[in-house]
């Protein structure tokens, strides 16, 4: 993967509370410059830098940060005045972060996941019992359980990208990516 195609999955970020209208503007720059998915910035900039950038460049922020204090019906009211200014995504951490635990601790062996979109995610599971001292081709994960293993994860060691011939051991978590239905149904099998 090229750096620029990186790019262009990053948010480039500047969230201190003291960012100043000039360094927002100097953000949205790089992020031009550099083909990033969009900046996130403190949504009292978001006026500025929507008419700065136009539909040159995303601009995503953040509601309720840092501390998250406010009421939700500020946080509403804050997200509802951040799109009316032209944020193209709203991040709600507690919400975010809610979700996240919701699924981790109520799915069972999911030890961490990433959604990458509303189909897709990425997850950190345990091998079945039964895979250990097999490989990925004779199991055949993708076929079998509509899911590819793009690591192992093996005490702190990462092996990104096994080869089919790779043999599981019974310690090792899989790091995949897969629709949650069929992750889900997998990791109510261990």
């Amino acid at each position: 993967m090229e750096l620029r195609e990186i790019l262009s999955r990053c948010d480039h970020t500047l969230l201190r509370v003291d960012a100043t209208a000039a360094e927002i503007r100097a953000l949205c720059d790089q992020g031009m410059r550099y083909g990033c998915a969009s900046v996130c910035i403190p949504p009292c900039h978001v006026a500025g830098a929507k008419k700065y950038v136009g539909d040159r460049l995303r601009i995503c922020t953040v509601i309720g940060f840092p501390n998250g204090y406010n009421t939700p019906a500020v946080k509403a009211f804050e997200a509802a005045e951040a799109i009316r200014n032209g944020a193209d995504e709203v991040v709600y951490p507690e919400r975010d972060i809610a979700e996240k635990l919701a699924i981790r601790h109520n799915a069972k062996n999911i030890f961490d996941f990433v959604e990458v979109t509303d189909d897709f995610a990425i997850f950190e599971i345990p091998i079945l019992k039964k895979w250990a001292g097999k490989s990925i081709s004779e199991i055949d994960v993708r076929k079998t359980y509509h899911i590819n293993v793009l690591a192992i994860k093996k005490g702190g060691n990462l092996k990104v990208l096994p080869e089919a011939n790779y043999v599981f051991d019974q310690s090792d978590h899989i790091i995949v990516i897969g629709k949650p239905a069929d992750v889900f149904k997998l990791t109510n099998r261990t």
